[in-house]
C-alpha cells in the first residue's frame, strides 16, 4: 500500500514540474517547458516505453538548462515558488528547498505557504532524509481540510523513512498527530469520506510499522483505535477492517477459499497439505503483478518438484483492456486468453471479494505463503525485482521444513 500511496503523494507534490531556460522570467520559463512536457510526451507515447523514456531525458535536460548558472539562495523571494518548480523539475533537490526556504521570507498567501512547505517535504524526500521529512511535516500548519488531508498523506506515505530517523515511536506520535486534525465528524458526506480515508492512511502505516517491529498487539490497538474514528460501514471502516486480517491472518490457519470456478487444477487448501503454497492475488489489469509473473514462474519451474505450488486469485471487475461493461461470463473466458499470453503453469481460480478481505489484500499483488501445515507464514504486498532473492529463499527455507 506505501509503494503506491508514495506514488501518489509524489504525483500531488510535483505541482509545477518543468520549465525552460528564462532566468529573467522565471514564470514564463516554466510555462514553456509545461508545453514542451505536453508536446514532448504527447509525440513518445505513441512509440513505446523507449521513446517515453527518451522523453524524460530531455525533458530534464531542458530543465537543468532552466536553472543553470542560478544560486537558489539569492534568487528574489517572490519567485522562489516558481524556481523551486524549476530545481524540482531538474532534480536538485537542495536548491529545491533553498528556493522554496527563500519564498517563504516573502510574506506569502496561506495557499502559497502551504505548496511552498510541501515543495520542501519533497525536497528532503528525494534525499530520503528521514529527519528532514519530520521537521518540515513539523513546520506544516494545515489550513483546510483538503491541506490536512494532503499533510496526512504525505506523512504515512514516507512513515518508513521518518522511522527509520526518528524511531517508532516519534513516527507513530506524528502519525497520530497529523491524523487527530481530520474531522471524520464532518457534515459534508464529502469531507467526511475523504477525512476518513485519511484515518485509514495512517491506520496502515501504523499497522506497518508495528508490525514489522514485532509488536503485533500494539498494532492491533492501533487499528481498534482507528476503527472508532470511523463509520465502521463505510469504505474506510471496511479497509481497516482488513488491515486487521490482514495482521491477524499469519500465524493463524489459512482462511479457507471461496472458489467459483478457474482454470487448471485446484482441490483446494485442504488438500494441499504438506506442500508449500504461495497464494497470489492479483488482476488482468495490473502491472506489478504481471511484471512479477518472469521471477515467479522461474522459482515455480525450479521448485515445484520440491514441493511448491502457486495459485493465482482473482475476482471479477467488469472489463477486460479496452473492452468496459463485460458479463462475469465473458470477463472469465477472456482469462483463458490472460494464462495463455503470460504462459502460467499454475492454477487461476475466481472467486468473491470475501478472499481479499480475508486474506487482508489492500493492494495488488498481495501474496499469501502457506506452509506445509496449513498456516499462513507471511504476506508479501507489491512487487520489488531487488526484493524477490529474499522471497524466494523464505520460500526454500519453508519447503526445507519437516
Amino acid at each position: 500500500m506505501k509503494f503506491v500511496l508514495k506514488t501518489a503523494v509524489l504525483a500531488a507534490l510535483m505541482v509545477g514540474l518543468f520549465g525552460f531556460v528564462g532566468t529573467d522570467d522565471p514564470a514564463k520559463a516554466l510555462q514553456e517547458l509545461r508545453k514542451f512536457s505536453t508536446d514532448t510526451f504527447t509525440a513518445a507515447r505513441a512509440n513505446g516505453p523507449d521513446a517515453i523514456r527518451e522523453a524524460q531525458t530531455k525533458i530534464l535536460a531542458k530543465a537543468k538548462e532552466a536553472v543553470s548558472g542560478v544560486d537558489a539562495s539569492k534568487v528574489e523571494p517572490k519567485d522562489g515558488l516558481v524556481w523551486a518548480q524549476l530545481f524540482q523539475a531538474a532534480r536538485q533537490p537542495a536548491d529545491e528547498r533553498a528556493a522554496a526556504e527563500r519564498f517563504l521570507t516573502s510574506s506569502p498567501s496561506a495557499d502559497e505557504k502551504f505548496s511552498a512547505q510541501t515543495m520542501i517535504v519533497s525536497s528532503y524526500y528525494s534525499e530520503k532524509n528521514g529527519d528532514g521529512i519530520y521537521n518540515a511535516i513539523e513546520q506544516i500548519e494545515p489550513a483546510t481540510p483538503t491541506q490536512i488531508s494532503t499533510v496526512v498523506a504525505i506523512t504515512a506515505a514516507y512513515s518508513d523513512l521518518i522511522a527509520k530517523a526518528k524511531g517508532l515511536d516519534a513516527t507513530i506520535a506524528l502519525l497520530n498527530k497529523v491524523e487527530a486534525r481530520l474531522d471524520t465528524k464532518a457534515t459534508d458526506e464529502k469531507a467526511r469520506q475523504g477525512a476518513e480515508a485519511g484515518v485509514y492512511n495512517t491506520a496502515s502505516a501504523k499497522m506497518e510499522l508495528l508490525r514489522d517491529a514485532g509488536q503485533t498487539d500494539r498494532a492491533l490497538k492501533e487499528l481498534d483505535a482507528s476503527m472508532l474514528r470511523v463509520d465502521e460501514k463505510s469504505q474506510s471502516g471496511s479497509r481497516i477492517k482488513t488491515l486487521r486480517n490482514q495482521l491477524t491472518v499469519v500465524g493463524a490457519p489459512a482462511p479457507v477459499l471461496n472458489i467459483e470456478r478457474g482454470y487448471g487444477d485446484f482441490p483446494g487448501l485442504d488438500k494441499m497439505k504438506g506442500k508449500v503454497v504461495v497464494l497470489d492475488f492479483f488482476a488482468h489489469w495490473c502491472g506489478p503483478c504481471k511484471a512479477a509473473f518472469p521471477e515467479m514462474k522461474t522459482m515455480y519451474a525450479d521448485l515445484h518438484a520440491k514441493g511448491l505450488e502457486i495459485v493465482g486469485l482473482t475476482t471479477y471487475y467488469g472489463y477486460y483492456k479496452a473492452e468496459r461493461g463485460i458479463t462475469k461470463d465473458a470477463e472469465y473466458a477472456k482469462m483463458a486468453d490472460f494464462v495463455k499470453e503470460f504462459d502460467l503453469p499454475w492454477a487461476v481460480q475466481y472467486g468473491d471479494r470475501t478472499n481479499f478481505v480475508n486474506y487482508g489484500v489492500t493492494a495488488i499483488p498481495h501474496v499469501a505463503v502457506i506452509d506445509k501445515k496449513g498456516v499462513v507464514r507471511n504476506i508479501k504486498i507489491g512487487y520489488e525485482p531487488e526484493k524477490f532473492p529474499a522471497f524466494r529463499s523464505m520460500i526454500e527455507k519453508l519447503l526445507a521444513e519437516k
